[in-house]
């Protein structure tokens, strides 16, 4: 697998967290529960774009 391959792989998988996070009622339970869940998604989309940015520099 090159770089550019996993670079495309791991857009694929950052798009559905960016969907996964964009909605933050997803969840059923309380308000607190909800909002605990949908801040832990997006904890996730940030540790995915790190991952990228940091395959990407290795890559240039």
């Amino acid at each position: 697998m090159t770089v550019s391959d996993a670079l495309s792989a791991l857009d694929l998988v950052i798009h559905d967290a960016r969907v996964v996070a964009s909605n933050p009622t997803r969840y059923e339970g309380s308000a607190e529960r909800q909002q605990r869940l949908h801040q832990q998604d997006r904890r996730h989309l940030v540790r995915l774009l790190a991952v990228r940015d940091l395959i990407a520099g290795q890559g240039a």
